[in-house]
């Protein structure tokens, strides 16, 4: 689990671009120390060949993440969109997904990003917390939802 840094819980953001959004919370992992200037590129490198949409029961979910060599800090970032996006599905063929919810991953640890990622499709199949998440008022609300799937402490 990790630490969480509200300042990197944006929404509702209204965006139609799926790489300026990547950019702007890449940035954002970079602006606040969690991540090396390189790691913008890396990530929207990494989506570009290994999409990360993921269709599901809900919200339609995303997890951008890149090479551990561009992390300082580790840390998660959240984006709830006002509007879905379409990103590329995961092991696809060049099908898209349209995305709710993006969930960017700055991990610093090879092991801890397996770990992560299965907390994160744990939490894509349960359709009725992607609702919530998505819906969610408050950043509290989204924490307290990220902590119910053992994301953050």
């Amino acid at each position: 689990m990790l630490q969480f840094d509200t300042r990197l819980l944006m929404g509702p953001l209204e965006w139609v671009d799926r790489e300026a959004l990547l950019r702007y919370m890449a940035g954002r992992l970079v602006d606040l120390g969690y991540a090396k200037p390189s790691y913008v590129d890396a990530v929207v490198a990494r989506e570009n060949e290994f999409p990360t949409g993921l269709p599901t029961n809900g919200a339609g979910v995303a997890i951008p993440h890149c090479d551990t060599s561009h992390i300082l800090r580790p840390a998660l970032s959240v984006a709830i969109l006002s509007s879905p996006i379409p990103f590329g599905v995961m092991g696809g063929q060049g099908e898209t997904v349209p995305v709710d919810i993006v969930i960017m991953l700055a991990l610093n640890d090879p092991s801890a990003q397996i770990d992560v990622l299965r907390q994160v499709s744990n939490m894509v199949q349960d359709g009725g917390m992607l609702n919530s998440l998505k819906v969610a008022s408050t950043h509290e609300e989204v924490i307290e939802i990220l902590r119910h799937a053992n994301l953050v402490e």
